[in-house]
């Protein structure tokens, strides 16, 4: 049976309200509003949280200031300036509405040593400031020409030692690659966006990463898959299985199982 105008209408009448979540990341409970028309408006998107998770931030000084990329509703910049409670974080984004609900959402999250405003990239963050700590969640459908303007600006804003993570869909690894490799960036930070983390799991949980492997193409998943066969037999008693995390912007799980094949 097909819906009715009448029945569509009275959904949109839900549809124009916030979504409303909480969320806990990377330790803390975070609470949100967003909107439908925003990247992921009902939960934090998984690569969002990877490039949380592989942050280290006990490295960054209290006092770092960062700048979140396209920041939509706000999810990398609040985390900032959660952890790193004594610096100064910039949320941007072009997206008026995004940059409203990040305005919203650092409010709602009394996160005062923060604030989000509009900006082409880089363009209308002020010339004098300097950051510590650089992140995004790159746009998928940016040009290639909006990318390189990422980074560079990023470059040039980075104070000595700063650090650069970002994360990306699967079809950009290449040209992060190459992009990261070009002689003037060398002085950024990069934490590769490929690589293969094999961790112990029980219930589901991570207890210990095994080791990491820098491709994440099938030779690597392969050679990957019978690198562990000795250590799963050795404690399968004791857990669900391993896990093999391909970390970047396509998530790729293999659970391997007691027949000693991935799937």
């Amino acid at each position: 049976m097909s819906t009715t105008l009448s029945e569509l209408t009275e959904r949109a009448k839900l549809w124009r309200k916030d979504i409303e979540f909480t969320s806990e990341i990377a330790g803390t409970s975070f609470d949100f509003r967003s909107t439908w028309g925003i990247f992921s408006p009902e939960k934090p998107d998984a690569g969002s949280l990877m490039l949380i998770d592989h942050i280290d931030w006990a490295d960054l000084p209290a006092d770092a200031n960062s700048i979140d990329l396209g920041c939509g509703y706000g999810i990398l910049g609040m985390v900032a300036a959660s952890k790193l409670p004594g610096g100064h974080h910039t949320l941007i984004d072009k997206d008026f509405v995004a940059v409203d609900y990040a305005q919203k959402n650092l409010k709602l999250n009394q996160l005062t040593n923060a604030e989000a405003h509009l900006s082409n990239g880089f363009d209308q963050v002020d010339k004098t400031k300097k950051f510590d700590l650089v992140m995004s969640n790159l746009p998928a459908k940016a040009s290639k020409e909006q990318h390189y303007l990422y980074l560079l600006d990023a470059h040039a804003r980075m104070n000595p030692g700063a650090c650069f993570y970002v994360v990306t869909i699967n079809g950009l690894r290449e040209y992060m690659k190459r992009s990261f490799a070009q002689p003037n960036l060398t002085a950024s930070w990069y934490y590769s966006i490929e690589h293969i983390e094999i961790s112990q799991t029980k219930r589901s949980r991570t207890i210990d990463v095994i080791t990491t492997l820098e491709e994440s193409d099938s030779s690597a998943g392969s050679n990957l898959c019978g690198a562990v066969s000795n250590y799963w037999l050795d404690h399968k008693n004791s857990f669900t299985g391993i896990r093999i995390i391909g970390i970047g912007g396509k998530i790729t799980n293999y659970r391997y199982s007691l027949n000693n094949k991935c799937s």
